[in-house]
């Protein structure tokens, strides 16, 4: 997957099969002009400011914005999944300490399987927190890098922001 990012600050998407190659291609041939690829409207983008600054480290220009390899924009955004997907670990009832202690008295809830149920909830939020960190300590090197100047030049020439 591709994304092109235009001065207006849009984020669209190229979902073609092969868009690697055609990315690969395009800058190895400079007059190739991705922007006559098929773009579509990302309806939730990642940060607008962190996508600004990886075009400026390493998209390649087109006449529309910057093209943006997926994979590495997919790093940026990759701490949304992993806070997906432990939310739906989580109960979807979520009871109060003192609640749920009530209800397993009422059961007749066996103290290990209670101490089983925390012990579960602990890992799961431990992982959590492992992947958030990882995931933000990844997208954090990746815009450590250095901007292109000559993208840099390119934006501001299609009139595109200046970056905070």
């Amino acid at each position: 997957m591709l994304y092109l990012l235009e001065p207006s600050l849009t984020v669209l998407c190229n979902r073609d099969s092969g868009s690697t190659r055609t990315l690969d291609h395009a800058r190895a041939n400079p007059q190739v002009d991705l922007a006559r690829l098929r773009w579509e409207v990302v309806p939730e983008p990642a940060n607008r400011e962190h996508l600004l600054k990886l075009a400026l480290i390493c998209g390649t220009p087109c006449s529309r914005g910057i093209v943006m390899d997926g994979a590495l924009v997919g790093i940026l955004d990759r701490g949304r999944p992993h806070t997906r997907e432990y939310r739906k670990s989580e109960p979807t009832h979520a009871r109060t300490p003192a609640h749920q202690q009530a209800v397993d008295a009422w059961l007749g809830t066996p103290p290990r399987v209670v101490l089983e149920r925390q012990g579960v909830a602990d890992r799961n939020a431990a992982q959590h927190a492992d992947d958030q960190q990882k995931a933000t300590a990844q997208a954090a090197r990746l815009l450590a890098e250095p901007t292109s100047q000559a993208l840099l030049r390119h934006w501001i020439s299609l009139g595109g922001p200046k970056p905070a």
